[in-house]
């Protein structure tokens, strides 16, 4: 899907027509890499980031809001913010 809408409409597709576009992305979670014995194991925050992030970028060892990773989050000539949001407390 990504790749489609990358091809379709790259980066800030609509800037030369005057519209600013800003890409927010949180940074509070950082993918690791969990091994679970059983299939329906709890995941950790930091697990079941790397699985999403692995899918949407190729890379599951990066950092991000917990499902999108901060590489992938932003679009090209965008005003890019990158912020810690929430309390993932253990």
């Amino acid at each position: 899907m990504s790749r489609i809408t990358n091809e379709c409409f790259p980066g800030a597709f609509h800037a030369p027509d005057g519209l600013f576009y800003v890409t927010v992305v949180g940074n509070a979670v950082a993918g690791k890499e969990e091994r679970r014995i059983l299939p329906f194991q709890p995941r950790t925050i930091d697990g079941f980031a790397y699985t999403s992030y692995e899918v949407v970028c190729g890379n599951g060892n990066t950092v991000g809001d917990g499902v999108v990773p901060i590489d992938s989050a932003h679009l090209d000539d965008a005003v890019k913010v990158c912020r810690w949001i929430g309390d993932f407390s253990r």
